[in-house]
């Protein structure tokens, strides 16, 4: 498998591209909704990185110690999924079980949808700390598994111009960065905000992550683009291959 991986490998890079296909880039569907797939997954993350300090702080009064402690328990429990669900994704594939499209699908889906029961269950816990925390924790748990198909359809879709593809989806998902911030406080009209306006913060986000996240479910693809190796032209041969040949060459014509 190794070896394979490291032939391909050798192969594209004896390829270069005449152009990049924008064209072809902006107008896929699977581009798009992957992209729309990932502001899901990013105004979510926005929103617990930006405002779970604040809730905590100014609504479930912690001491700003425990804020920064407690803010980052939930981002921890992002790690097992995020990483073992990269793993079971990968074996997933490895052994054929579904397409590799149904495979992303499938993992994109449950990462946009499966956080939103626990993250409404926190905005219900009232003040009730370590049920809001339990229940943020399981919350960012599900969203690790975004990582196993967002990060991986760039390269899914198309290697040649997976970079382009990554630029183009954390750009266009870090609007949500500075969007959701400008959002929020048109739902906080009390000071820092009830619980029950904190909780239509959370609504918009799961409302926003399920949303952005079925475009992909029923138009997306994981599958290789057509427009990947469409404008790639081969390189000439290195002058070490060359010389390396000319033996064997003059060796056949003698």
């Amino acid at each position: 498998e190794k070896t394979m991986i490291e032939t391909q490998i050798q192969a594209k890079m004896k390829q270069k591209p005449k152009s990049i296909p924008w064209k072809s880039i902006f107008t896929s569907v699977p581009v798009i909704t992957a992209v729309m797939c990932n502001f899901g997954h990013a105004w979510a993350l926005f929103t617990m990185v930006n405002e779970m300090p604040n809730y905590m702080g100014k609504v479930l009064n912690f001491n700003i110690q425990k804020t920064g402690l407690f803010s980052a328990l939930p981002h921890l429990a992002m790690i097992p999924t995020s990483v073992g669900c990269g793993y079971l994704c990968d074996w997933i594939r490895k052994k054929n079980l579904i397409s590799i499209t149904l495979n992303r699908k499938i993992f994109s889906f449950a990462a946009n949808t499966l956080p939103i029961p626990f993250m409404l269950m926190a905005s219900f816990s009232g003040c009730d700390r370590p049920k809001v925390i339990v229940f943020f924790m399981i919350m960012m748990f599900f969203k690790g598994i975004s990582y196993s198909t967002c990060r991986a359809l760039p390269v899914d879709l198309s290697p040649n111009y997976a970079g382009i593809l990554m630029a183009l989806m954390n750009g266009i998902g870090s609007f949500a960065g500075f969007a959701q911030p400008f959002i929020t406080p048109f739902f906080l009209h009390t000071g820092d905000g009830s619980i029950e306006e904190w909780r239509n913060v959370f609504y918009t986000a799961g409302v926003i992550m399920t949303v952005f996240s079925v475009p992909f479910v029923f138009f997306g693809s994981g599958e290789l683009q057509s427009w990947n190796d469409a404008d790639m032209e081969p390189e000439p041969a290195n002058a070490e291959s060359s010389d390396a040949d000319k033996p064997a060459e003059e060796a056949k014509t003698a």
